[in-house]
């Protein structure tokens, strides 16, 4: 499981030196598909996240002949279907004291 988090500037960049920031999860161990909690340190500001599950660990998100995911996706909103992701439709704001926000893997 990839979880990058992404400022306005460099929305969907593809280069990890640009990612506010990132975190990777081993799922092999799981013994249940109860929700995963992980954590991401970044500093306050606005940002967006994009989570995705790496079924086959080639560590990118894989998509079939019309470039939609073929691998379990999440953004920090809700995506409008057949729309290009756009970074102010999944923002949120880390304040001083964090964060917490949820997202929910589509299939």
């Amino acid at each position: 499981m990839h979880v990058v988090i992404y400022d306005d500037a460099n929305w969907m960049a593809a280069d990890p030196a640009k990612f506010a920031g990132a975190k990777s999860v081993d799922l092999s161990q799981r013994k249940d598909d109860g929700p995963l909690v992980t954590e991401v340190e970044v500093e306050p500001g606005e940002y967006a996240v994009f989570a995705y599950h790496d079924l086959n660990s080639n560590n990118k998100l894989d998509r079939n002949l019309m470039r939609i995911p073929i691998e379990p996706f999440a953004f920090s909103g809700p995506l409008k279907k057949l729309q290009k992701p756009i970074f102010k439709d999944f923002m949120f704001v880390v304040g001083q004291d964090g964060a917490a926000i949820s997202v929910v893997l589509r299939k």
